[in-house]
């Protein structure tokens, strides 16, 4: 009795040390997943600083193209005047876009971070926060409007760092499916076309009206940053579930009436949208910014007027992903959101 007594509690002895092992375990995770919610408040802020005064600045390559290109077309072709200013408004400091990453910042901010789940929701938005501030991605984001630009120009300006024009590829469909620019709208029999937003209306024209289709997209559209790279990385969680419900919606709706697109499964599953294409044509229009960019894209006015940038960039291109390591933990996002 004696012994079983014994070897009774010594189990007892082990499970309260597991448990507390547990509890303690839990609480460091806890502690850890804090301390990185912070630091990613940090990091935050400071990119959403720099992105801000880079663009401000003139800084960064593509934002100086996107400018030279839009006011290029303005000439060529007035009717496209207004469409062409809000283009280039993308290329400044105080855009959409950036108005967008300020909102889905302070709502991170105040979100509630009780309980585990919590904390890994909040984590997941500062992850696509920081791929969307920083200024790398976010120049490199703008390819879509240059190259829709290009396309308008009636071989006037050449696209950049993207390949030519697919068969059947109509101008601006590098933005259908882009949340900054329309949405899809689904009608009662099921199919679902793209609704540009008031200001892009102009675009419409172009894609024959309000009846561009999903079907007529995924079939024949190119390349491009957003919908093969850029989605994944910055689009916000809630971006991200409407449009994948969006789409598991037209696929289902096409398969039924015999119209499977075929296109759309290559177009976010296979070579384009592959993680190392992305990365490697993203890189590449790092590497080929001063070669590439400023040659006989849009002639010799707009190399002078690129110059300056194109020196100043090619020195303070980012040393990494999402920032320098020697960011300061005491910053906060006071400075610009009145924060604590």
């Amino acid at each position: 009795m004696r012994k079983k007594a014994g070897v009774m509690k010594m189990y007892m002895l082990t499970k309260f040390i597991l448990i507390s092992l547990l509890f303690s375990l839990a609480s460091c995770s806890d502690n850890a997943d804090d301390l990185r919610i912070n630091d990613d408040i940090n990091q935050v802020a400071m990119q959403l600083d720099d992105l801000t005064a880079s663009l401000n600045r003139g800084v960064l390559n593509n934002a100086a193209i996107l400018k030279i290109y839009a006011a290029k077309l303005k000439v060529q072709k007035p009717a496209y005047g207004a469409l062409m200013d809000q283009f280039a408004q993308r290329a400044t400091g105080d855009n959409p876009t950036i108005s967008d990453f300020e909102k889905r910042f302070q709502q991170a901010i105040v979100a509630p971070r009780d309980t585990q789940s919590e904390k890994k929701a909040l984590l997941i938005s500062f992850k696509t926060l920081k791929a969307g501030t920083d200024k790398q991605m976010y120049d490199d984001s703008l390819l879509d409007l240059i190259n829709t630009i290009a396309d308008l120009s009636d071989g006037q300006l050449s696209r950049v760092e993207t390949p030519r024009r697919a068969a059947g590829e109509l101008p601006a469909s590098q933005l259908v499916g882009n949340p900054q620019y329309g949405h899809w709208q689904q009608e009662s029999g099921g199919q679902s076309f793209w609704a540009w937003y008031g200001q892009y209306a102009l675009l419409s024209s172009l894609l024959g009206g309000n009846r561009y289709s999903y079907g007529n997209w995924s079939n024949h559209r190119g390349w491009s940053h957003y919908n093969d790279y850029g989605r994944s990385r910055y689009s916000s969680p809630t971006q991200r579930r409407q449009h994948d419900t969006t789409m598991q919606k037209n696929e289902r709706n096409l398969k039924q009436y015999g119209r499977n697109s075929g296109r759309t499964r290559s177009s976010y599953g296979s070579t384009r949208s592959n993680p190392a294409y992305a990365s490697t044509l993203s890189s590449r229009s790092i590497k080929a910014a001063k070669a590439a960019r400023y040659k006989s894209s849009y002639g010799s006015s707009s190399r002078g007027s690129g110059s300056a940038s194109r020196s100043s960039t090619s020195k303070n291109r980012h040393s990494s992903s999402y920032g320098s390591s020697s960011r300061s933990s005491s910053y906060s996002s006071r400075s610009r959101f009145g924060g604590k």
